[in-house]
């Protein structure tokens, strides 16, 4: 099973970011009002929440005239390249994979930007990428790099934050990532939660600065107002967010409530997706057995319970979540069996193969498990957000999409 999952990984991610990069060329060319103006919010009307990372890439757009969409579209699939290398690696060089068969292929770790719009390419994709470097640094390295390494995305999270304010409730993943390859220092622990308060001034910032009509309108001006549908209406683009004030978001999030049936929809699909991590359940006991960990889980948990009220992009907050405990399965695996090289797994793999001759003698227990892969992979998805899809089956609530069973 383990050397069947390594020789599948490679060409399966391979294949993910090729359509990852399609999708990410179509979103350029149609320059997507929500997957791509996210990126875009700019200090051009004034210092801005979220505007960081598209101010930086609006300078570099004028000092190297390369167009500001470009620009944007590849630090995207650049981020994407960073998740789909490092997780790749970790799940190579982990013992045994076997447990982790359902998520790799699951239809939302590496291909929910695949599943319809308005999810994928959005900022969070910015904390998969840190992340990922942190939990593979974990793993790879000493206790000396890991923490310079750690240090570096602490100093730089704000920066993220000032890119996009949720990210804020990412943070506790990070110092859980830190108590499981360092463990808990008295001393170390508080020099750590001074270090985190730079992210919580950002956070502070952000919420201060929300952003005007005004704000958006230049934004939109700055980066051709012609070229975003909707640029400075909320709802119709990412940019004309930055407007609204937040009883506005919230009585979208009240409408949805009502009227799209998020409470079961939502529901359901932490279900689907929770059935993905029971084969490695053992690996996640410590945020149970620890308090510390556990505590700082759910505060990023309940912190996101209460977004829940405010924003409607529940199918956003539910995935980057999804991604950090998958992160910390992988971590805390390794962490009590630590990983081989990929090429002595592979051989390994091959002489055990070879010494049993190959020989299957339950082929329908095979099958059996290669149709299941396949349901869990291709007939639910996590809804958007805001449509009531996606889905052939609009009506059901785990936006089956019977349709799209037999596409690549």
């Amino acid at each position: 099973m383990d050397l069947s999952l390594r020789i599948a990984l490679i060409p399966f991610l391979l294949i993910t970011f090729y359509r990852t990069v399609q999708s990410g060329r179509y979103w350029l060319e149609t320059f997507d009002a929500t997957n791509l103006a996210d990126w875009l919010i700019n200090y051009q009307g004034g210092f801005v929440r979220r505007g960081l990372i598209g101010e930086a890439l609006f300078q570099i757009h004028l000092w190297t005239q390369i167009d500001v969409g470009l620009l944007a579209t590849s630090l995207q699939l650049t981020v994407y390249f960073t998740y789909f290398l490092l997780a790749g690696l970790i799940l190579l060089r982990t013992r045994s994979i076997a447990s982790y068969w359902l998520i790799i292929f699951s239809p939302f770790l590496f291909r929910f930007q695949l599943q319809g719009h308005g999810g994928g390419f959005r900022k969070e994709i910015l904390f998969f990428a840190l992340f990922a470097i942190l939990t593979y640094a974990s793993i790879n390295f000493s206790h000396k790099v890991f923490r310079w390494i750690f240090w570096g995305i602490l100093l730089v999270y704000p920066a993220v934050v000032l890119s996009h304010e949720m990210l804020i409730l990412l943070l506790p993943y990070f110092i859980i990532l830190y108590l499981i390859r360092i463990g808990f220092e008295r001393q170390g622990f508080l020099w750590v939660s001074l270090g985190s308060s730079l992210s919580l001034l950002a956070f502070g910032l952000a919420l201060t600065y929300k952003g005007e009509p005004s704000h958006a309108i230049a934004i939109c001006h700055s980066i051709g107002i012609e070229r975003v549908a909707g640029c400075t209406t909320p709802g119709a683009s990412a940019i004309g967010w930055i407007g609204a004030s937040v009883s506005d978001v919230a009585m979208g999030t009240k409408s949805n409530l009502e009227n799209s049936g998020y409470m079961v929809r939502y529901s359901l699909s932490i279900v689907a997706a929770a059935i993905a991590y029971w084969p490695f359940r053992r690996s996640l006991k410590f945020l149970v057995t620890q308090w510390l960990p556990g505590l700082l889980f759910w505060s990023s948990i309940m912190g996101t319970g209460l977004l829940f009220s405010v924003a409607h992009d529940w199918d956003r907050f539910l995935y980057m979540h999804l991604v950090a405990i998958f992160f910390l399965a992988l971590a805390a695996q390794n962490q009590a069996d630590p990983p081989q090289k990929i090429t002595r797994l592979l051989r390994q793999g091959l002489e055990k193969g070879m010494s049993q001759k190959l020989k299957v003698r339950n082929w329908s227990g095979v099958l059996g498990l290669a149709m299941l892969i396949f349901l869990y992979a291709k007939t639910w998805y996590i809804g958007s957000c805001c449509t009531g899809q996606p889905g052939a089956l609009p009506l059901s609530p785990f936006g089956v999409d019977l349709m799209n069973v037999f596409q690549p």
